[in-house]
Formats: C-alpha cells, structure tokens, sequence
C-alpha cells in the first residue's frame, strides 16, 4: 500500500514485476550518470572556452559518442525484450479464472469453475478509509489466476499497484490478464478510470492465501 511522503515505486509482490521494477531502477541509474556527464561537459565548457578547442578534429572523441549510445541502447534494449517476452509465456496456462465485472459503482467477482459469484461493496466503517470492502476476494497465492475483466455499464479499470497491474474494464469487451501471488498478504487498489459521482467508492481489497484456506473460505459463500 502506498504510503505519505513516498518517493519510490511500490514494493512488487510477483516475479515478473519484481524483474520490472529492477529493470526501472537501472535504467534511472544509467540515465543519471548521463545526464551527470552531459551536465558537467556544459558547465566546463560556459566556464572555460579553451577547454573545448581540444576537443576539435578528435577523431577518437567522434567514435566514442558514434559507438557509445549503440552499446547503452543494446544493454537497455536487450533486458527489455526478456521481459516482453516473459510477460507474454506468463499469460498461457493458468490454474483457475475469475470473472470481475465493473458495474456504478461496485465491483463483481464470479468463479465460473465453481459457480460463485459475489459482490464487492465498499466497507463504509473499515480503518482503510475508502480501501476495504464488505466482501473480501480470496485468491491463492503461489498459482496462476486468469483475470477476465468487463464493465456492464461505463469504463472502469481494475487497478492493483503492488501488483503493477491496471486494467481497463470496458462494457462489450473482455480483457484478461494473469494474477500470481508470491506471497500472503492484503492487497488494496481502486477504480482508475473516472467512472462518474461515486468513482471514489470503488475499493479493491485481495487476500492472498494458501489454498487450503481459500476453498475453507469459499464453503462460507
């Protein structure tokens, strides 16, 4: 959950986002030692006119910034394109579905294996203000989910940041994506797409865990 004063991205609680937010990470660092670089160049340069007139005719100086940005957009490009491609393996199997459905203002989660359906109201007295809901989604953790995601009236979208996952849900379309836990936990989210007066009543609240716990809590439905 997103805390005051936070400057960092959220903790991701899967592996692929987890490879992700890394990814950002490095890719900041590199971009900083650039601009570091850019900025000293100009500052020596405003301040020092003799200093670039050593720089004229250098023949080595115009193949390191020829060859160098190739190398720096390899070493960017290449983990960028493993991650691609790892998003899309994930997206194959998976080990159950759960249909959730946008509707003003609620949300609607349906395991069609089971023939469950529940509705997710916001908890008007939970210390997660504007964050819990009423009914809980149980999901296991450590197994594929398939998300199948709709709208029966506006555009909303499904949105867990711990996660790194946003979704649009739109009426007469439906997306999917793939939900794996790493860990236990509560995970909290909100609608993302202004949805009309109550958008901000919208809660996403996930509990995350084992499977044993997760049939026990279905039988209660």
């Amino acid at each position: 959950m997103s805390s005051y004063m936070g400057l960092n991205l959220l903790n991701q609680m899967n592996f692929l986002n987890w490879k992700i937010y890394l990814f950002n990470d490095m890719v900041i660092f590199i971009e900083s030692i650039i601009a570091c670089m850019v900025f000293v160049f100009m500052v020596n340069s405003m301040y020092n006119k003799n200093w670039t007139q050593g720089f004229s005719h250098w023949l080595a100086l115009e193949l390191i910034w020829t060859v160098s940005p190739v190398l720096v957009l390899l070493f960017l490009g290449l983990p960028s394109l493993k991650l691609l491609y790892l998003s899309e393996i994930y997206n194959f199997s998976s080990h159950m579905t759960v249909k959730i459905m946008g509707h003003q203002w609620y949300w609607e989660y349906n395991f069609p294996e089971y023939n469950i359906n529940i509705m997710g109201f916001p908890k008007i007295l939970s210390k997660f203000i504007r964050l819990g809901e009423a009914n809980i989604l149980v999901l296991p953790f450590k197994m594929k989910i398939r998300s199948i995601i709709s709208s029966s009236d506006v555009i909303h979208s499904w949105a867990l940041p711990s996660m790194g996952f946003k979704m649009d849900a739109i009426p007469g379309r439906l997306n999917f994506y793939m939900l794996m836990f790493s860990i236990p936990g509560k995970f909290f989210g909100q609608c993302s797409e202004l949805c009309g007066v109550y958008h901000s009543w919208m809660p996403i609240m996930i509990e995350s865990n084992s499977i044993s716990i997760f049939f026990e809590w279905m039988k209660t439905l």
